[in-house]
């Protein structure tokens, strides 16, 4: 949900999905302010592109991911500097749920049977600031660069319950944060019509440094390609593409890595991070009207 003040027109006609963060700017003087809530599942396990089976997965590791759940709640607030120039900053709060299953194994002497394994974590996300400038002098296109810094905000160190016990360093992929500094430049381009709205992104989140665990998480590239269409004076909708490639985590956690997590658990194993997927979303947006003069919308989509 978002709401826009100042101009009156400022969030009319922008059909823009969601999950598109540098997809418009603001007038000089206007400011928006947006709430947005995620919710993501992922089931099941694959090596490449094939389906991996607990079995397959007990031939190397004691452990296998069955489910994790992730809830983002995020806020963003935008001002116009210009009419050509935009600021932003977002910040949020994370939370995980992971569930394993474990095989029947001996630990310290000890029979341990079958079972499965619960693990959550939460904390602050890393914030994001922005810069945002329109190129082109055309109401009908808009050619967006947008260039942030990723402050890392976010904790490399929640802790939860692992095979180990409670109060355990989690895995990577349940950390908050990624503790790296980052820069993240894009393009966006718009072609905007009377009702339908075509647009690309093309967004790279490039790390410098270590974090103070003693690694990296692997740079991501994004694209995406959308349409969108007000078909009702209050509603409109959105189909959305994205590609993502994320790249290995460089280095390793010394407290994650040791070896009893490493050949146990797969989600210990650094090695076991990044890949390339692949999401097709559809979206719709209520705006708002009468005493709000469509300052304010609503939007959902889901992939």
């Amino acid at each position: 949900a978002g709401a826009c003040c100042e101009d009156k027109n400022c969030c009319a006609g922008k059909e823009t999905p969601p999950g598109i963060m540098t997809g418009h700017i603001h007038r000089a003087g206007e400011w928006m302010i947006s709430y947005n809530y995620m919710a993501m599942l992922m089931k099941g396990n694959r090596t490449g592109t094939s389906k991996t089976s607990d079995a397959e997965i007990y031939n190397t590791y004691m452990m296998a991911p069955e489910t994790m759940n992730m809830q983002m709640h995020m806020l963003m607030l935008m001002y116009g500097i210009t009419d050509r120039l935009t600021v932003m900053a977002m910040g949020g709060y994370n939370f995980y749920r992971m569930d394993m299953n474990m095989q029947a194994m001996v630990m310290n002497g000890m029979n341990m049977p079958a079972s499965a394994m619960h693990c959550t974590s939460s904390g602050l996300a890393d914030t994001r600031v922005y810069g945002l400038y329109n190129f082109s002098r055309k109401e009908q296109y808009e050619l967006i660069g947008s260039l942030a810094l990723s402050l890392p905000t976010g904790s490399v160190s929640c802790t939860g319950t692992t095979m180990l016990g409670n109060n355990q360093r989690v895995a990577y992929g349940m950390q908050s944060g990624t503790g790296s500094v980052s820069i993240l430049p894009g393009v966006s381009f718009i072609r905007q019509y009377e009702k339908l709205a075509l647009g690309t992104e093309a967004v790279a989140d490039i790390k410098l440094n270590n974090n103070t665990a003693g690694y990296r998480f692997g740079n991501e590239y994004h694209v995406n390609v959308w349409a969108g269409y007000r078909f009702l004076n209050f509603m409109g909708g959105s189909l959305r593409a994205e590609g993502v490639q994320a790249d290995n985590i460089s280095g390793s956690d010394k407290v994650i890595s040791i070896p009893i997590n490493e050949q146990y658990d797969p989600t210990m194993n650094s090695k076991n991070y990044g890949g390339t997927r692949c999401t097709v979303y559809a979206g719709l947006t209520f705006h708002v009207k009468k005493q709000f003069k469509e300052r304010i919308r609503i939007q959902l989509e889901a992939g």
